[in-house]
């Protein structure tokens, strides 16, 4: 996915990639995180996870979207909305009865996108799915890492990662505000017990200012399992990720920010994503 605002790109996608069989593994665009993202465990086992009914299963990296295939169901002027077409791998990894739909809405300064989960069964369904946004670096042109400052207001940081064998690590705090230049913040850092629903990407420089808002659910206090992600493989890169997510990776283990949906219900997730230029 590539999106483009006041003539630049915001959302990186790679020039070089061709071959269409390497999308799902490309750095770029808003790669879909369903049912889970980033890794899953089972008492320290990586890309595996334990069923409602007790029985491993094998979940991939960042769950079965990523690399899935979709149908579009629909499409207009303002939008579209796909369907994940699960094949046999996923429903061995996510044995549900389920519909799971991906609907954009785009305008002239920002997008909107919502996950919807339908439970088509007669059993709860687990999920905690999340966004991989990759926003174009530098955000004004010439601009420099320290002119980049992420703003995420919350009460809990941690990482969960191979080192940690699928535990919450906790971390200090973060400041609400941060400058992109702090490398322990790229690291893939989950921020979570959110005050405000909103995280802010923002450059300076002495002509212009530039700022991405990304809006996580509908309430301006949002359940305090969801989180914002920070990662950044190269700060001097192309692209600075900011994630929302349902809840820390991992979440069927540990049961932070695990959500339900139950049997004849849907469960619905909404991400804003705006474009400004405010007064300095």
């Amino acid at each position: 996915m590539r999106w483009r605002w006041a003539g630049r790109e915001r959302l990186y996608w790679p020039e070089d990639l061709t071959d269409s069989g390497q999308i799902a593994e490309a750095y770029g665009g808003n790669p879909i995180l369903f049912p889970f993202p980033a890794r899953c465990f089972v008492g320290g086992e990586v890309l595996q996870w334990i069923d409602p009914d007790r029985m491993r299963r094998p979940m991939p990296m960042h769950g079965l979207a990523k690399q899935g295939r979709f149908a579009l169901t629909q499409v207009n002027d303002s939008g579209f909305v796909a369907t994940f077409c699960p094949d046999e791998s996923a429903h061995q990894s996510y044995p549900f009865d389920y519909l799971f739909s991906v609907a954009y809405r785009f305008a002239s300064d920002q997008l909107t996108c919502e996950f919807i989960l339908e439970n088509q069964g007669s059993r709860s369904i687990p999920w905690s799915a999340g966004h991989h946004f990759y926003f174009r670096m530098p955000l004004i042109e010439g601009a420099g890492i320290v002119a980049h400052r992420v703003r995420i207001d919350a009460a809990k940081a941690c990482v969960v990662n191979l080192k940690t064998q699928g535990k919450l690590l906790s971390l200090t705090p973060f400041r609400t505000e941060e400058s992109l230049d702090n490398l322990q913040l790229a690291n893939a850092v989950i921020h979570y017990g959110l005050r405000s629903n909103e995280a802010r990407l923002r450059a300076e420089s002495e002509r212009d200012a530039v700022e991405i808002i990304l809006s996580h659910g509908l309430q301006s206090v949002p359940h305090p399992e969801f989180a914002f992600v920070t990662w950044c493989p190269a700060l001097d890169g192309s692209f600075y990720c900011v994630e929302p997510w349902m809840g820390p990776s991992n979440a069927p283990e540990h049961h932070a920010g695990l959500h339900w949906v139950e049997p004849g219900r849907r469960g619905s997730h909404v991400v804003t994503v705006r474009i400004s230029r405010p007064k300095n």
